[in-house]
């Protein structure tokens, strides 16, 4: 362009006017400038393309799980089947066994029974196979009304007993078609674990996500630093119910009348003491929020029975007689009760989560990503509401958003681009918005 007058116009060839430049900042030369610049995009930082390291189009991203629930296998399962071929993923998990050559759960292990509620944004991102695996035509309950996070068109949200879900999902992970990029290691990843990794350049990773279980809590606070990531604030409110729920599993015998679904959603969303999900028309989990009378009383009674346990008579033993109101509510009798739980909320907001860790090294000291980044997810981000199955349904968006940024990180290593701090930043931000609408969903 060429400045005449107040406007600015193209100049036209051959015109001796000068071409405008752009200015630099005050107090700075154009080169100056220049500089300023590439000081504000570091993907700028190599200068011309012959000085950037070479493309690796071969790259494979080395990526460590902590926690293999339904978050860490259903983020693992997504990161593989999106860069089959250019990634390893090595998920651990104390609570698994091997046996022969499949990996299962040990049976000594006390698994959360209650059901949960999968949006179709989450479930329509795996493929078609591992859909009908999950949830095979005619077997499945849908929620309604359309919750946040399930698509129009797309179908409603589908019920599913947590353990159910997590052995579902485990099974996907040992196909053949994950057989060269998903490992399983039935071992807990605790600090001489993670020193064996730090010190074996062979085990170097780029990308470690903590997501379930008390493994991955326990490394985010012990081994990666948790007061880097800010204190946990736990979300609370003057006036709110306590937020802490009682489960109780149940199953209705064959004779017994089946439940009505479309019955069940109404009285749920109709107030806030009970709440049931079901699983079909034989099996559910109802969460009574307990007041502070039953709360003091059940202090007393958990000594005997257990967090979460069952009375040795086979009774419910920590509810009081007004908890058990909610089964007469739904049409359920006592007897049906197969087990009780306690679940306390963990709904808590992070100032960071995600935490490059500097004493670590990437694989080959990568260009661009010297030191690997740890990254919370599911119970280790604390997106942990269990009434209803709110949490598992947050923590998923949040692993599939996390699977978007890998990808991203996997491209920008591979064609010798340095993985900016903004793309980083993102998800963190993206993790606070989930938080934050979980919280309101929460403190109603």
């Amino acid at each position: 362009w060429v400045q005449e007058g107040r406007s600015s116009f193209g100049s036209i060839p051959g015109s001796s006017s000068a071409v405008m430049t752009p200015p630099a900042l005050a107090g700075e030369t154009s080169t100056s400038a220049a500089t300023h610049r590439r000081r504000a995009f570091p993907s700028r930082s190599f200068g011309s393309p012959a000085e950037r390291p070479p493309p690796d189009l071969n790259l494979v991203l080395q990526v460590v799980v902590v926690g293999g629930g339904v978050v860490g296998l259903y983020f693992s399962l997504l990161l593989a089947a999106a860069l089959r071929g250019r990634v390893r993923i090595r998920i651990y998990d104390g609570r698994w066994v091997q046996e022969g050559s499949a990996i299962s759960w040990r049976r000594d292990v006390q698994r959360v029974q209650h059901i949960v509620t999968m949006p179709s944004s989450s479930w329509l991102r795996l493929n078609e196979k591992e859909r009908e695996q999950l949830f095979p035509p005619g077997s499945f309950i849908e929620q309604w009304p359309l919750r946040q996070g399930s698509q129009e068109g797309a179908g409603f949200a589908r019920n599913i007993a947590i353990d159910e879900f997590e052995d579902k999902l485990l099974a996907m992970a040992q196909g053949v078609e994950y057989a060269g990029c998903l490992a399983l290691c039935p071992k807990r990843y605790d600090s001489k674990e993670h020193a064996r990794l730090k010190a074996d350049e062979d085990e170097a990773f780029h990308v470690i996500a903590l997501a379930d279980g008390a493994e991955a809590t326990s490394a985010r606070d012990g081994l990666f630093g948790g007061s880097d990531l800010g204190a946990a604030t736990a979300i609370d409110s003057p006036g709110c119910l306590p937020q802490e729920l009682a489960t109780i599993i149940f199953e209705l015998e064959e004779e017994a009348r089946h439940l009505n679904v479309a019955d069940c959603t109404l009285v749920s969303l109709a107030q806030r003491r009970y709440f049931l999900n079901v699983r079909d028309e034989r099996r559910g989990s109802l969460h009574v929020r307990l007041t502070a009378d039953e709360l003091r009383q059940e202090k007393v009674d958990v000594g005997e029975h257990g967090p979460g346990g069952d009375a040795a008579d086979g009774s419910v033993g920590i509810l009081s007689q007004d908890a058990l109101e909610g089964l007469r509510l739904f049409g359920v009798s006592e007897a049906d009760v197969r087990s009780t739980q306690r679940l306390r909320s963990k709904v808590s907001e992070r100032e960071f989560y995600h935490l490059t860790l500097r004493d670590l090294h990437t694989p080959g000291r990568a260009e661009g990503m010297d030191s690997p980044c740890a990254f919370l997810l599911g119970e280790a981000a604390d997106v942990v509401d269990p009434g209803p199955g709110r949490g598992i349904s947050t923590a998923m968006q949040g692993a599939a958003d996390l699977v978007d940024l890998v990808m991203s990180i996997q491209q920008c290593l591979a064609t010798g681009w340095p993985v900016e701090a903004s793309r980083v930043e993102r998800y963190t931000r993206r993790m606070k918005s989930l938080q934050q609408r979980e919280s309101r969903a929460h403190l109603r």
